[in-house]
């Protein structure tokens, strides 16, 4: 059984798909399932990578998504919904999210399996984001859509005032225990 079970959601976005899961298998930390679950993506280039990836990396778990229509989707957060049925399927000690358009950086899920096994008191741990701009863009949203997590180094009261003024933890900078059932 996996320590690390990382749940990726995905849909419809190929490219940013194959760097956000080339940013887990680049891993320091190996002992990981990745669970893809794609939200019935239409672009048939990423049923066939997702495929070829799996077949290649017994690590790597796809679960696909029943078709929804568009006002469905919006009217009821399926990225919840999806993030959720990965949970369904996550046999780690240690459950950690992200988002195909999101990428982690090197050593992150070797350092927060490090903090939760030294400290087994604590439930979670949560990292910073660290928004990236693509080149040649102006605009705000695109900040958005290039996060990556970075664990947070100093204590509960730092983060507090770290996160206050947003009220913000993105949810790609967890991990926490799981206990299944």
């Amino acid at each position: 059984m996996p320590r690390l079970s990382i749940i990726l959601t995905s849909r419809n976005r190929y490219e940013l798909l194959q760097q956000a899961i080339s940013s887990v298998l680049n891993q320091s930390f190996e002992d990981l399932e990745l669970i893809v679950v794609d939200d019935d993506s239409e672009d048939r280039r990423i049923l066939q990578y997702l495929k070829n990836i799996a077949m290649k990396d017994k690590r790597i778990k796809v679960f696909r998504g029943p078709p929804v229509n568009k006002q469905y989707r919006e009217a009821n957060t399926m990225n919840a919904v999806r993030i959720n049925s990965g949970l369904v399927l996550a046999r780690g000690e240690f459950v950690s999210y992200l988002c195909d358009d999101d990428m982690y950086l090197p050593g992150r899920c070797a350092h927060m399996v490090k903090i939760l096994d030294a400290e087994p008191e604590t439930g979670m741990v949560v990292g910073l984001c660290r928004w990236l701009m693509p080149e040649g863009s102006s605009k705000p949203q695109d900040f958005v859509k290039y996060g990556y997590y970075q664990p947070f180094e100093r204590g509960h009261v730092e983060l507090l005032k770290a996160i206050a003024p947003s009220n913000f933890i993105c949810h790609d900078s967890v991990m926490h225990r799981w206990k299944k059932g």
